[in-house]
């Protein structure tokens, strides 16, 4: 993993985590592509004629890993992983596109659960709410799920309703409860706490990595040991929301990791990435941050 990778994939780890506890508290798989196939895609197509600018890039927020599984039989397979901020911008919602377009994937597996299963009305209100709070600040484009679809890539949802709750398996009650508040802060439209929680969060989502640093200043200028600090975010408690639903995702996921179904590619939160990949190499699965540009450049 280059540095310039890595600061970026621990910036938006900042990012998502720092995401979350405001909405909680404010209310074939090649890895290498002919340099024409970008241009083949829709994104592209719609682009001026002119030279490429990847100073787009910045506003990407997605994290992507090139992966690899080895079987009993010594059979090595590539796929994919795609680590998301689960809103999308335009510059985020255009690499997706390119992302599919490039891989052609045979299966997309994600984060979620599919339609034929029945939610609550809290989680539905939930995702409604959500939804429409961060369209009102330019984070409504298609992402990688609607892509999909559109593409006629077959999508698979690798989570299940727990009956109990009415919301994904493995997230707990005191977890649920947590939503619930959430949900009360968003449907504050007019509040002012909710205007100021706009502007916070759009501040953050247009440039994670800024944010990121000004945080670390700022810490480190109260005293904070920021080194300490990550390493906090790192071992955090185990918890239902993040880590038993890592665990649920990836066994959903392995039976699908098979030479006979192609290029996989996988979704899922940012925050779940590390863990995702702990528990993929429990099945012979590797996996290593691959930049966004080399990956659109065939390297």
């Amino acid at each position: 993993m280059t540095g310039r990778n890595s600061k970026r994939i621990i910036s938006h780890r900042v990012v998502g985590v720092l995401i979350a506890v405001v909405t909680l508290t404010i209310g074939s798989c090649a890895s290498k592509q002919p340099a024409t196939t970008i241009q083949q895609t829709k994104v592209q197509e719609t682009a001026p004629p002119i030279k490429i600018d990847y100073a787009w890039l910045d506003s990407v927020n997605l994290e992507l890993y090139h992966c690899s599984r080895t079987h009993a039989d010594g059979r090595r397979q590539g796929f994919y992983l795609v680590g998301e901020i689960h809103v999308y911008n335009n510059p985020t919602s255009r690499y997706a596109d390119t992302l599919l377009a490039i891989l052609k994937p045979g299966l997309f597996l994600s984060e979620g659960v599919d339609s034929s299963q029945i939610e609550s009305e809290f989680f539905t209100k939930y995702s409604e709410v959500r939804e429409e709070f961060f369209g009102q600040i330019g984070y409504g484009e298609l992402g990688l799920s609607q892509l999909a679809r559109a593409r006629a890539i077959p999508v698979i949802a690798l989570e299940q309703i727990d009956p109990a709750t009415g919301i994904h398996a493995g997230v707990t009650e005191s977890e649920k409860a947590g939503l619930e508040l959430a949900l009360k802060s968003f449907d504050l439209s007019a509040s002012p706490q909710n205007a100021f929680a706009k502007q916070f969060v759009k501040s953050v989502l247009d440039n994670p990595e800024g944010f990121a640093n000004g945080l670390m200043k700022t810490l480190s200028q109260f005293g904070v040991d920021t080194l300490m600090f990550l390493k906090m975010m790192e071992n955090r408690p185990k918890s239902g929301i993040i880590d038993v639903r890592n665990e649920l995702m990836t066994q959903a996921a392995v039976q699908y990791i098979v030479p006979e179904n192609g290029c996989i590619l996988i979704r899922f939160g940012m925050g779940h990435s590390e863990g995702m990949i702990e528990e993929l190499g429990k099945f012979g699965c590797e996996c290593e941050a691959q930049s966004l540009q080399a990956f659109l450049e065939g390297e």
